[in-house]
């Protein structure tokens, strides 16, 4: 649940406290929960970021030269930085955890294995990649990696994503505007009992059993700091390693790539993988770092630096002077648009120049630049611009070495509840500087050697180490104030991430690593807040318990909920059915064909019950004793049978279940309610079929689609009309396909292939249709009790972010299964698809085919929902079944 401190009534029984809720506290929380800990999060911030909030944040003192202010690279709120987040995800490298003599400070007291093996689940809860290599650019010269990726979260915001499982589980309480400002210690000052809380003039003391701090890399010493001013010796002492050893990374551009081809830039770019984005990385080998003793750093190619108009591109230019105006904040957060800006004043008019110097180019250019940021869904972590002579600048991401002369100590400055603000000192070295310059010299060197073009420097030989050290700027990536150690002096936290010295106090958060790597730290500090979760818990939980087989049908049923499940010996029913009992509900399952009850028994958590529902629509029974309804029978081919099945069926058990006290009713609809749409972009307001009579030109399709369209129509309405306490969720799914429907693609004819190529294929994995149906029934039942009814509608897919054709399934299809011939290699042009569908549909609609349409599913992600699998798991298991034959 989510309160804020002023109704906040106590949590009793938390095992854990967790002081912030960005990204590794909510990873940690979550883990926690699932290994039976009950958890109690306090965030200083609200729902949403506010400018009184983030002013606790701000530094006493801090030079901006190298360093973004503090109130843009640490937010307030619940989701805490995950909205300065951009979502991407790389792992840390074995070298990283190694001592190398050529980095100063450097070595983990832990082994690179204790950490990887918790990437899958940092994976899984960020919903990323969990593989991060890829076919290599070119051939192993043993100097430069070509294979690794990294991966961008489709949704960075944690706290939105989990919003429903913080509101809904009953082992979590986010308590909102609840700031800690001290500790209350026991008398050997080696245990916490209470933190201290501060809300406005009021302070509270909340007692607590274990204490993590996930406050940030910056807040987080802070806190600790404070702690420290009454207890000198605490924490490694007044000058021991807490705060110091501050570390981002080194970044910027100082040469440009030329490309051999400039037709081969595709690697360059953004790729969709699944409904996230992934992007190839150029690393330099283990081998090669310790030969020449480099730090850790990676290349990427990007468009030249947008503020400086010497790049002559009018669609940069544009992108600046948007940025540039009071609507600029608008589109991108503080600290992206100031690296989109720069720090200088620049000429207004030399980029108005270069906008009127190719106004068409310039034109298209700023279109594709919208289209990428705003039309694709999700959004591009940054613009690409190709251009016509495969000439780009060389961005570089790299580790920055540990200093402990970089830190965090407290300042005389006072925040509003009375707490010092920091002082940070924060500086980069020749050090950094050299290592980035060796780094572009084996580069240019590997580039040149495999064919694949040159590399120039931008910069004149003897400024490049000053130009790197001007264009160093972190402040984002907060890392090392509370670094690892075996021992109290060289450190702040144990290997377990407990601090040093204390029973019950841990740090979950960037600070703790020891180096940073080239890798935004996101990623590797939910791996560690996954492992701390399994030292503070005990093993995973089980959703569904079946260990006491001799439980009675009454205990049983108190495990979860009693769903009614219409269908369910259907496609779409055994998925659902099954995924509720993974989930622990029990099920009562009907069905309306006899032949398919035969065999079937009732066991503890099934009761199959069979009911021919053309013989009766009474469903009074089947609904008694059920909390929730998920109807999914239905008849979709004959047209005699659907007034009946269809609308009369679904508006009595609609009728039923409002009688009957049901909570939450979730219907399967169709799409095919929505007929040949005018626009290509249909969301749940688009026109439906008229209902009453049959409209030939609304739908290009055969007579048994266009009847079973109107029948959906008519059970939305019927269901509307029945609504007056239960909640009704009415879900409009794409085409519903499994393992095999996928895999069978291929084997359609290739005169076939060629016509509809081009054509949507609106596959939506059965298994995610499944899971949100159940999502959005529990839901419905975690509506407060006086609610009335309503009800809602869904368009449900999994067509934005990636080729939605079947040429680019194809396409895919034949990548992963490594077979070829599997893509549609004359792929006529959509006209030739409209002409042959009109002349199969005999319509002369001016209605869209659903070929050409796109089904939004906006609504259902802005309250909550994303797949769990997606349509790329179930295309990567379509080409295993593609290889096995």
């Amino acid at each position: 649940m989510i309160v804020t401190f002023e109704d906040f009534q106590g949590f009793p029984g938390a095992d854990v406290c967790v002081v912030g809720s960005g990204p590794i506290g909510l990873a940690l929380a979550h883990a926690c929960v699932k290994r039976g800990l009950k958890v109690l999060m306090l965030e200083s911030g609200n729902y949403w970021p506010d400018e009184q909030k983030n002013d606790l944040g701000k530094a006493g003192k801090l030079d901006t030269a190298h360093h973004v202010p503090l109130e843009e690279g640490c937010c307030r709120a619940l989701g805490g930085n995950s909205y300065q987040w951009g979502g991407r995800c790389v792992p840390f490298d074995p070298i990283d955890f190694d001592a190398r003599p050529w980095i100063e400070n450097s070595g983990w007291p832990i082994s690179a294995e204790t950490v990887t093996q918790w990437y899958a689940d940092a994976a899984g809860f960020l919903l990323c990649r969990d593989d991060f290599t890829d076919t290599p650019l070119w051939p192993d010269n043993g100097r430069v990696r070509s294979d690794t990726l990294e991966s961008w979260v489709a949704n960075p915001n944690i706290a939105h994503v989990y919003n429903d499982w913080l509101k809904t589980c009953d082992d979590i309480c986010v308590v909102l505007d609840a700031t800690v400002v001290d500790f209350r210690f026991d008398a050997n000052d080696t245990r916490i009992e209470a933190v201290t809380v501060a809300n406005g003039s009021m302070r509270t003391d909340l007692p607590v059993k274990t204490v993590i701090v996930a406050a940030g890399g910056v807040q987080t010493p802070r806190l600790l700091l404070a702690a420290q001013r009454t207890r000198p010796s605490m924490f490694g002492g007044v000058d021991g390693p807490l705060g110091r050893y501050y570390m981002g990374h080194v970044s910027g551009k100082i040469a440009e790539i030329t490309l051999a081809d400039p037709t081969s830039d595709g690697f360059l770019d953004y790729e969709m993988d699944g409904n996230r984005f992934k992007r190839r990385r150029i690393t330099l080998t283990e081998s090669e770092q310790r030969a020449h003793q480099l730090p850790q750093i990676t290349f990427s190619a990007g468009n030249p630096v947008v503020y400086d108009p010497a790049h002559r591109n009018g669609a940069l230019s544009a992108i600046w002077m948007v940025l540039s105006s009071p609507l600029g904040n608008r589109f991108l957060n503080a600290p992206l648009r100031r690296l989109y800006l720069g720090e200088e004043k620049q000429s207004v008019l030399s980029h108005v120049l270069n906008i009127l110097r190719s106004p068409i180019a310039t034109g298209f250019g700023a279109f594709n630049v919208f289209r990428q940021m705003y039309l694709q869904k999700p959004k591009r972590p940054s613009v690409f611009l190709k251009n016509s002579k495969g000439r780009y600048t060389l961005y570089y991401h790299g580790e920055q070495t540990p200093s402990a002369d970089n830190r965090v100590r407290l300042s005389s400055d006072l925040d509003a509840l009375g707490m010092p603000r920091v002082a940070v000192d924060f500086d980069y070295s020749a050090a950094d500087a050299d290592g980035v310059l060796k780094a572009h010299a084996i580069l240019a060197e590997a580039v040149a050697g495999a064919g694949i073009g040159t590399i120039d420097y931008s910069v004149p030989e003897h400024a490049r180490a000053a130009a790197i050290v001007s264009q160093a700027r972190d402040g984002l990536h907060q890392i090392g104030t509370t670094r690892m150690s075996t021992d109290p002096e060289h450190g702040v936290v144990d290997t377990d991430c407990r601090v040093h010295g204390m029973q019950n106090l841990y740090v979950a958060s960037t600070s703790v690593m020891p180096t940073s790597g080239h890798a935004n730290p996101t990623f590797v500090g939910v791996a560690l807040a996954m492992r701390l979760a399994a030292h503070l818990g005990g093993p995973v939980k089980p959703e569904r318990k079946t260990e006491n087989l001799t439980m009675d049908a009454p205990t049983a049923l108190a495990a979860g909920k009693r769903i009614l499940v219409t269908g369910a010996s259907g496609k779409i029913g055994q998925y659902v059915v099954s995924q509720l009992l993974d989930k622990g509900h029990a099920v009562v399952a009907l069905m309306s064909s006899p032949d398919r009850a035969v065999g079937r028994e009732t066991d503890r958590d099934v009761e199959w019950r069979q009911h021919d529902w053309c013989e009766s629509v009474d469903f009074t029974n089947h609904v008694r004793g059920c909390d929730a309804v998920i109807h999914l029978g239905a008849e979709i081919w004959r047209i005699d049978r659907m007034e009946r099945v269809n609308v009369e069926a679904t508006a009595a058990l609609a009728a039923a279940a409002e009688a009957a006290g049901i909570r939450s009713f979730v219907f399967a609809s169709s799409i095919a309610v929505y007929g040949s749409p005018k626009r290509a972009e249909v969301d749940e307001d688009t026109t439906r079929l008229t209902p009453t009579h049959d409209v030939k030109t609304e739908y290009r399709g055969t007579d048994s689609i266009r009847a079973y369209g109107r029948s959906k129509v008519k059970a939305e309405d019927a269901i509307t009309a029945a609504c007056r306490n239960t909640h009704f969720a009415v879900v409009r799914p794409t085409v519903v396909s499994d393992v095999d429907d996928i895999a069978g693609a291929v084997n359609m004819n290739p005169l076939v292939k060629s016509i509809g190529a081009r054509r949507h294929t609106h596959f939506v994995y059965i298994a995610d249709v499944a899971a949100a149906m159940i999502w959005l029934m529990e839901r419905g039942l975690s509506q407060p009790a006086d609610m009335p009814g309503r009800v809602e509608t869904f368009n449900l897919s999994d067509e934005t972010g990636y080729d939605t054709s079947y040429s680019g399934l194809y396409s895919r299809l034949e990548a992963l299964s490594g077979r070829g011939g599997l893509g549609a290699k004359l792929a006529s042009p959509l006209f030739v698809y409209d002409l042959f569908d009109r002349l199969k549909s005999k319509s002369l609609s001016r209605g869209l085919p659903l070929g050409r349409c796109v089904f939004l599913a906006t609504r259902l992600h802005a309250v909550g929902y994303s797949h769990p699998f997606g349509i790329a798991m179930a295309e990567r298991l379509a080409a295993d079944r593609i290889r096995e034959r």
